[in-house]
């Protein structure tokens, strides 16, 4: 029993299979959606706004009619990728392979530019807005709520409609170089406040160093949204 070993780049070489050429062929459209099924089953994502389509087969390439149900692997790829390629085997008495390549789309509301944004602007509700993209398509970092946007910076200019990414904002500086702030130092059940002065500019979450106004010692903290640093 021979095995077809088929890419789908290379179909033509098919008419050199002439004793099987004569034979009921297998639909073409029920590779295809075996390939489709087997990434729908398989996808991370089970949101209902997907779009999965496998190509188009050479409607010249005639397959042995398969007895069995086909069966369908990830020989490359992982599903969650926009392209991907689906093995399909057929085990009957004339078996064959095949490779499929289909294609993924998940649409989202993503938040994109509601218009040209400048590069150091300071975002507000009225730039922003939400629009249905085809997350496969973006380099990841798209932001889903305009509330993690809002107040933010922008690094680089964005252009209307564009998405914004969470690697093209930054938190804006709340704590400048030579500024007095409260420092807090928690140990087990109590904690300590003591007056310092910031060594550096900082935004909430970022670790800057800071002196100790009374101690002159100078340690390193977290600043919190409200502005106070704290001290591991």
């Amino acid at each position: 029993m021979r095995h077809f070993l088929i890419p789908l780049f290379s179909t033509l070489c098919l008419a050199a299979a002439t004793p099987l050429v004569a034979e009921a062929a297998h639909p073409l459209q029920d590779i295809r959606d075996t390939a489709a099924d087997y990434v729908r089953a398989n996808l991370a994502s089970k949101s209902d706004d997907i779009n999965i389509s496998a190509k188009a087969l050479d409607p010249r390439l005639r397959l042995p009619l398969c007895e069995h149900k086909l069966q369908a692997h990830m020989p490359y790829a992982n599903t969650n990728s926009s392209n991907t390629t689906v093995a399909i085997r057929c085990e009957g008495e004339h078996p064959w392979s095949l490779y499929v390549p289909v294609t993924v789309q998940i649409y989202r509301e993503v938040l994109v530019a509601g218009r040209p944004l400048a590069q150091g602007q300071t975002l507000s509700a009225n730039d922003l807005q939400m629009q249905r993209m085809d997350i496969s398509q973006l380099a990841g970092g798209y932001l889903t709520q305009a509330s993690t946007a809002i107040g933010q910076i922008l690094t680089r200019p964005v252009q209307l409609g564009r998405p914004l990414l969470s690697n093209l904002l930054k938190a804006p500086t709340i704590i400048r170089r030579g500024q007095t702030i409260t420092m807090l130092a928690r140990q087990s059940s109590f904690e300590v406040r003591s007056m310092g002065e910031s060594l550096m500019d900082g935004a909430v979450g970022e670790r800057i160093k800071v002196r100790n106004r009374r101690s002159k010692r100078i340690v390193e903290g977290v600043i919190t949204k409200n502005g106070i640093v704290f001290v591991n």
